[in-house]
């Protein structure tokens, strides 16, 4: 096998590894210091020679070492580094990290208003977060935490055995102490968009309602039965979801409405756009109008627990032994984790950052396109606008990087700005924002043609649009 005269010259390491892949190609580390354009250095470190010649896969590493290479059936390269375990399936890196202490009692996480992700066990004093790469921890004293959730306010609300308390970032105020229930123990809870406490009781698995301090059964017409129902959700948009064993429910704050639907468990919703639940013939999705069965039981991979989490994408994850496992609409992708174990949960940070709760510890898995290669801010990527054209409305469709500020403003054909269409923060992955039509003072505009300009950590997009009344 001929060695590349590149190669040679930047040996400065032993090679550690060698494997062939499914293909029949070799693949090898010889790391080798390169320097960037400010001059400071990283390790470049995996060649493969395939059909007679060596091709460098420039993958920035932190230290020259790579510890382990192997392949999946998919033909994945896998390889561990003092940065954690990546993958590489011949387009894009995909990176797992193990993060902060290698606890195996944590069973929940949910990410805040700032992006950092709490975490917490099954009946623990302490919960512990982490922000920016740095962890912490919050001391409950002498509560006994059991559950969070945080309402559209980004309000924490904390179950505990003493009560449902809210913590508003500096103080935690007890809102319903436990001598106040009207049942037995509680079984689960969630806070609508009204900040309305809507919550399950053990005995009876009966619905009830918080406000104004007072408990009240659920008895509206048209609403959940009185008796057997299993878990309540509350989207971002304010829809209160409620499953029993027969069906599923939902509030939008003035009409219920149902879906016969058998042993309807788990619930997630990606900010309202789209609600999926897990039944026992498969997994459903709702879009607002429509619902279709996506993924059949029969279909399932041996092992796979339900729905986990969805990400910014939109796309679903669940788990099974040693896998995450992705679904995008049409197929499933499986993510190993980098030691063996179950996934008990996930949480998806503001950052599409997949956070991965096992019986081994806590994972992130970040498999945007380019992570990790470099530091310099990622663009943004126009998808357009659809309908296009349009008469009552449009949504602008945008891909970011990260949870970043993004401007948009919409412009005449000539170059007056005549609506500031959105300013402020928004998360990582797939992004829409909506345009009706109007101007500032919210009059419509006439018919023709208008730009949209999208500003994002320094870039600007635009696109063309036809309004027609």
């Amino acid at each position: 096998m001929p060695v590349d005269p590149g190669l040679s010259e930047g040996f400065r390491y032993s090679v550690m590894n060698i494997k062939v892949d499914n293909e029949g190609a070799v693949w090898t580390d010889v790391p080798r210091r390169v320097p960037d354009s400010e001059g400071k250095f990283t390790y470049r470190g995996l060649w493969c020679f395939k059909d007679g010649e060596w091709v460098e896969h420039p993958f920035p590493l932190t230290e020259p070492a790579v510890r382990n290479m192997t392949f999946d059936d998919s033909g994945t390269m896998w390889f561990s580094t003092a940065d954690g375990l990546k993958g590489f399936d011949g387009v894009s890196i995909r990176n797992y990290r193990v993060n902060g202490p290698s606890s195996a009692s944590f069973r929940e996480g949910i990410c805040d208003d700032q992006n950092r992700i709490w975490f917490f066990g099954s009946i623990s004093n302490n919960i512990e977060y982490v922000g920016d790469g740095v962890w912490g921890m919050m001391n409950l004293i002498s509560y006994s935490l059991r559950s969070i959730t945080i309402d559209n306010t980004c309000t924490m609300w904390m179950y505990m055995y003493e009560g449902i308390a809210r913590y508003d970032g500096a103080s935690i105020e007890m809102v319903c102490p436990q001598s106040g229930y009207p049942d037995s123990e509680l079984y689960g809870f969630e806070i609508d968009s009204s900040g309305i406490i809507w919550a399950v009781f053990s005995k009876g698995r009966t619905l009830y309602r918080f406000r104004d301090g007072t408990w009240t059964p659920v008895t509206d017409q048209d609403g959940p039965p009185a008796s057997g129902v299993n878990m309540v959700f509350c989207d971002r948009t304010g829809i209160v979801w409620v499953s029993t064993s027969q069906a599923i429910y939902w509030y939008d704050g003035s009409v219920w409405r149902n879906k016969q639907l058998l042993s309807a468990s788990v619930i997630r919703s990606n900010h309202g756009a789209d609600t999926w639940i897990s039944a026992w013939d498969g997994i459903y999705r709702y879009d607002g109008a429509e619902w279709k069965l996506i993924l059949e039981k029969k279909d399932f991979p041996e092992g796979l627990i339900y729905c986990k989490t969805i990400d910014n994408n939109a796309h679903l994850w669940m788990g099974m032994k040693n896998n995450a496992v992705e679904f995008d609409g049409n197929k499933m992708i499986q993510h190993p984790l980098p030691s063996e174990g179950v996934v008990g949960n996930m949480v998806v940070d503001r950052n599409n950052i997949k956070w991965i709760i096992s019986d081994y510890g806590v994972f992130s898995l970040d498999d945007r396109p380019g992570a990790g290669e470099d530091a310099k801010p990622k663009p943004v990527m126009l998808r357009g606008n659809r309908p296009n054209p349009f008469n009552a409305g449009t949504t602008i469709e945008f891909d970011l990087y990260e949870w970043s500020r993004v401007d948009i403003s919409i412009y005449n054909i000539s170059g007056q700005k005549v609506r500031s269409l959105f300013s402020g923060k928004l998360n990582g992955g797939r992004n829409g924002v909506f345009w009706d039509g109007s101007d500032d003072g919210g009059r419509r505009v006439s018919s023709g043609s208008y730009f949209y300009r999208l500003k994002n950590t320094g870039k600007v997009e635009t696109g063309k649009m036809l309004f027609l009344k």
